[in-house]
């Protein structure tokens, strides 16, 4: 079999080896969802600045059709000169 003592030191070496590649997985485990909350966080941060841009965009727009208006009625308001 082997020397005596020899039990304890493997039921502890098999101990030490299962706990280290359980730390792992539980390291992989968290690892991935860090990275998984870091992609929605910048799905997130994307999707929000589409929505800003888009806003912007459409506040341009009314604000240029406002403009336009409102040099056609100065355009229309104003003395011809020949």
């Amino acid at each position: 079999m082997g020397a005596p003592g020899e039990g304890p030191l493997l039921g502890h070496s098999i101990e030490y080896t299962a706990s280290k590649i359980r730390r792992k997985a539980e390291f992989e485990e968290r690892k991935k969802r860090r990275a998984e909350a870091q992609v929605e966080r910048t799905e997130k941060r994307q999707k929000i600045q589409e929505e800003q841009i888009t806003e912007f965009s459409d506040k341009v727009q009314v604000l240029l059709q406002e403009a336009v208006k409102a040099l056609e009625t100065q355009l229309k308001r104003a003395p011809e000169t020949s």
